[in-house]
């Protein structure tokens, strides 16, 4: 009977966790950048947000400018989420994120992985390929 209990709540907190991804694709995706950005933990980077040579963006204030200048750039930007894979308070997202910028479609993302509560860190490799993002 206790592992039906334990059981039941891991399955709650996959949901949760599943939610909370989707809360922040969607605020994305809705330009609500305050929202989105609230999500981020106050020390959290973005190892995705610049070019090379730059610094990363570090902090929840530069990780709401990086989302800022996203938006500008592809305000028609979508956010496809294929798969929501949850298993300890880990959450990964295989996604299809696509938009316009100066007339040619944005790169393909394939791959997210989050972990619940504010985004700690994100990363991309080179060109399309996978990105993560972890929250805790």
């Amino acid at each position: 009977m206790a592992s039906d209990s334990r059981e039941a709540r891991s399955t709650a907190n996959y949901e949760a966790n599943k939610k909370l991804v989707t809360r922040y694709f969607d605020a994305m995706q809705r330009g609500a950048m305050n929202e989105a950005t609230e999500l981020w933990a106050s020390e959290a980077t973005n190892y995705a947000s610049g070019r090379k040579g730059q610094q990363p963006a570090r902090g929840r204030d530069a990780i709401g400018t990086v989302h800022r200048m996203l938006r500008a750039a592809f305000p028609d930007r979508r956010y496809q989420i294929d798969d929501l894979i949850a298993e300890g308070d880990q959450v990964v997202c295989r996604m299809t994120v696509s938009g316009k910028f100066g007339g040619h479609a944005a790169a393909t993302v394939d791959a997210d992985a989050a972990r619940l509560g504010r985004c700690r860190g994100h990363g991309a490799g080179s060109g399309v390929g996978n990105r993560q993002a972890l929250f805790r």
